[in-house]
């Protein structure tokens, strides 16, 4: 089995800071360690999102992608990739892309918390 890390490009353009230098270096380190611990057992390589990744990941002949992505930017930028691969066909680790847009939207998490009776502090949706 094979199986590629693949995690985002560095936010450095969107966040010039020391959080995003942080973030990169995180992500490294992540990366890192994760590829030491599946490469014992698997054929693992670390790739990089970019606009050409379902191409490299099928010349690769890549079978599951353990998904380090947080995305880049926008309001589902967590969702973005997973949303990638399932379009593609392509297996993953994590949540899915529902699990990721559930999770982002802080109000409807809320609600589903609070209907399944799981103490949830009181809320209100304030928009702009």
């Amino acid at each position: 089995m094979k199986i590629a890390i693949v995690t985002d490009k560095s936010r450095m353009n969107f966040i010039p800071s020391e959080e995003a230098f942080k973030e990169d270096e995180q992500k490294k380190k992540t990366t890192e360690e994760v590829k030491k611990v599946l490469s014992k057992k698997y054929d693992c390589i670390s790739l990089v999102t970019n606009d050409n990744i379902i191409s490299q990941l099928r010349e690769e002949k890549v079978d599951l992608v353990f998904n380090l992505c947080n995305g880049i930017k926008g309001d589902s930028k967590l969702a973005q990739f997973p949303a990638i691969l399932e379009f593609a066909n392509i297996p993953y680790t994590g949540s899915s892309v529902l699990g990721h847009t559930l999770a982002i939207n802080k109000s409807y998490s809320s609600k589903i918390f609070k209907a399944c009776n799981i103490p949830t502090p009181d809320f209100f949706l304030f928009t702009i």
